[in-house]
């Protein structure tokens, strides 16, 4: 069964608190809701970095350059970026039932001098873009490109029926851990048993 929020939280907090009483441990799991975007980015970084692991979270994404460019920071799922998943990319460009492998430069004006390998496309990304040029410089017609990346999984994912998730919570206990302060400001945010003051008594 797909694993949610809660089994998150819950894994989290039992880790932390030893199965104590919210109030008596200081781990609340409301706090604990909120690192679950952070730690499932982080334990995705790791996975991408890993040469057994990375195969769990690979996509492909079918894309279409216009005017050798097309942007990357709303893909779905969302494409990883960090140094260790652009490791993992495989980008090809088809054009006239031709497929290129295109092959990664690191900046931006290298694009505008690229090697002068011929018959051989170049990408770099730049500014949230995948940018495309070919070994003269110039910019490729309106084509398809398929791309093979990591992603940042969502807590249903398959990936965490197994010892993945025993990954995700270690993680999570090291956010909270490293976050002194972030406990005590939820328990306060989450103190709401005050009592409204009553109707004022008749004299």
């Amino acid at each position: 069964m797909a694993k949610v929020t809660a089994d998150y939280v819950q894994a989290v907090w039992y880790r932390l608190s030893k199965g104590k009483p919210q109030p008596m441990s200081g781990v609340w799991r409301v706090a604990i809701e909120d690192t679950l975007d952070a730690a499932l980015q982080r334990v995705s970084d790791r996975i991408a970095a890993d040469d057994g692991l990375y195969p769990l979270l690979v996509n492909q994404y079918a894309l279409v350059l216009t005017s050798g460019e097309v942007a990357i920071n709303a893909l779905v799922p969302v494409l990883l970026v960090s140094t260790a998943s652009r490791k993992r990319w495989r980008v090809t460009m088809v054009a006239d039932g031709v497929r290129f492998p295109l092959k990664y430069l690191p900046n931006r004006s290298d694009l505008d001098n690229p090697p002068p390998t011929q018959d051989y496309y170049f990408y770099t990304i730049f500014n949230n873009l995948l940018v495309v040029r070919d070994s003269t410089g110039a910019v490729p017609g309106e084509v398809n490109v398929e791309f093979f990346g990591s992603y940042a999984a969502l807590i249903s994912n398959p990936a965490f029926d197994g010892e993945v998730f025993d990954n995700l919570i270690d993680v999570g206990v090291a956010i909270i851990m490293e976050s002194e302060s972030l406990p005590e400001v939820i328990r306060q945010a989450e103190m709401t048993t005050a009592v409204a003051p009553g109707p004022a008594a008749s004299a």
